[in-house]
């Protein structure tokens, strides 16, 4: 955010609060907080704040790499159990 951009305190928390209610929306699909993060849906809360906000907390963004990278390993890890599980039954 540039110095001519600074937000006051109640918009400050205007962005906070709207910021993590969209990111518990999509909290479970890694390719949409990949998105969360590069700024795809930065136009919601424009829209949600009537223009007062213009991109999502920075911290949240942060937030929503961390777990789509985690969820993404989750993810991939349990797909891989899964192919291993079914090809150890269908051996039996």
């Amino acid at each position: 955010m540039r110095p001519s951009e600074v937000m006051d305190p109640r918009t400050l928390l205007l962005q906070e609060r709207l910021s993590k209610r969209f990111l518990m929306r999509i909290l479970a699909f890694p390719p949409l907080c990949f998105m969360y993060y590069s700024g795809h849906y930065d136009y919601w809360i424009a829209n949600k704040s009537d223009g007062k906000v213009k991109a999502m907390s920075p911290s949240r963004k942060e937030d929503a790499l961390t777990w789509a990278v985690l969820l993404s390993i989750v993810y991939c890890l349990l797909i891989i159990g899964i192919v291993v599980s079914v090809a150890i039954v269908k051996e039996n």
